[in-house]
C-alpha cells in the first residue's frame, strides 16, 4: 500500500509567493486512447449521489457519493460555468469527502494512467484532505500532483492536480477523497466546487518491449 499523500494549505505558502488560479488547466490529450473515458461533476444541483455533469464513459455510468457533505448554492469564490451561481458541497468534519465510482474495462495487460483535478474552497489555512483511488483490491496513491493557489481575505481556492497509475486496468475504480483535519466546531471548512477526471490505458513497460523485439524481429527479416 502506498503512503497516504496528504495536501496541505500551509500559511507560509501564502505569505512567501503569488499564485494565480487556472480556471481549468489543460487536460491530457487522450482522446481516443484506448479506453479513454471523462467524466466532469460541477455539482449544480443536490442530487447525491451526483450524476456527472459530463459523462464520456461507454463503460458505464459514473457517479460521485457524497460522504457527510451539505450541499451550497454559493461557493465562496468558485468558478461559474455559465450558471447564476457555483455549487457545490462543503465538507466541515473528518471522514467528510466524497467517493467518484469511474467504471471501466478490465485487461491484463494495460496500465490505466487516471487525471483528476479538482477545484476547493478552504477557509483553513492548514486545512488538509487526502486523495486516492480504489482498484485492483488495493489503494493507490498520486505519481504526481501539484496545487495552485488563489488567496483571498476569507480563505483560498485550490486547484490540486494529481496523476495515478493503476496496474493492471481494473474493471473500475473509486476516487476517494477525504477531509483529514477539518471540523465544524472550530468554523472551519472545505467547499468542493468541482471535480474533473480523465483515464486511458497505456500497455505496462513488459508488452512495449515484447513489442520492441518483434519490430527488430521482423526489421532483420526483410534485410
Amino acid at each position: 500500500m502506498g503512503k497516504v499523500v496528504v495536501v496541505c494549505i500551509v500559511s507560509i505558502l501564502f505569505l512567501s509567493a503569488n499564485f494565480v488560479l487556472a480556471v481549468d488547466t489543460t487536460p491530457p490529450n487522450w482522446v481516443g486512447d484506448t479506453a479513454y473515458t471523462h467524466q466532469f461533476w460541477d455539482f449544480e444541483t443536490d442530487a447525491d449521489p451526483s450524476p456527472a455533469t459530463v459523462d464520456e464513459n461507454p463503460f458505464g455510468a459514473p457517479t460521485a457519493d457524497i460522504i457527510g457533505g451539505i450541499w451550497t448554492e454559493s461557493v465562496p469564490h468558485g468558478i461559474d460555468y455559465g450558471t447564476t451561481d457555483s455549487n457545490g458541497w462543503i465538507l466541515d468534519n473528518v471522514d467528510d469527502g466524497l467517493d467518484a465510482f469511474i467504471p471501466n474495462e478490465s485487461h491484463p495487460t494495460l496500465t490505466e494512467e487516471i487525471w483528476v483535478q479538482a477545484h476547493v474552497f478552504s477557509n483553513d489555512l492548514n486545512g488538509a484532505w487526502r486523495l486516492y483511488f480504489e482498484a485492483n483490491g488495493q489503494q493507490y496513491y498520486p505519481a504526481e500532483e501539484t496545487t495552485i493557489i488563489d488567496v483571498f481575505a476569507d480563505g483560498a481556492m485550490v486547484a490540486y492536480t494529481a496523476l495515478f497509475e493503476i496496474s493492471p486496468q481494473p474493471e473500475n475504480e473509486t476516487g476517494v477523497m477525504r477531509i483529514t483535519t477539518l471540523d465544524e466546531a472550530s468554523g472551519r471548512v472545505a467547499v468542493v466546487d468541482d471535480l474533473n477526471i480523465y483515464t486511458h490505458c497505456v500497455p505496462e513497460p513488459a508488452t512495449i518491449a515484447l513489442l520492441g523485439l518483434g519490430l527488430v524481429g521482423l526489421f532483420t527479416r526483410k534485410k
